[in-house]
């Protein structure tokens, strides 16, 4: 868990109770092996070993439907500021 910066939230996932991962194929046994796989990599809990975006479009389970030619990327990261708000009932009125 050395990705984890934060003491307090490292403390408090390893008070957490160790619950073995589950198997998808189990889970979805209808699903074809590259979503089994598609899922594993995209659902693994440190962030340097998850799949990026990209990589997840360029990934076998997407074959058919991934064009690069079409698929552009943003040079800046998307602005998230948006959200810091508090949603007061005033502002919330408004906005309806």
């Amino acid at each position: 868990m050395e990705f984890i910066g934060n003491e307090s939230a490292k403390k408090y996932i390893q008070k957490l109770p160790k619950i073995q991962r589950k198997n998808f194929k189990i889970l979805f046994p209808h699903a074809n092996d590259d979503c089994i796989d598609l899922l594993n990599k995209m659902l693994t809990f440190d962030p340097n070993k998850r799949l990026s975006i990209k990589e997840c479009l360029e990934h076998n389970y997407f074959k058919e439907l991934h064009n690069s030619d079409d698929e552009p990327i943003s040079k800046s990261k998307f602005d998230w500021s948006i959200d810091d708000w508090k949603p007061e009932k005033i502002k919330l009125q408004n906005l309806i």
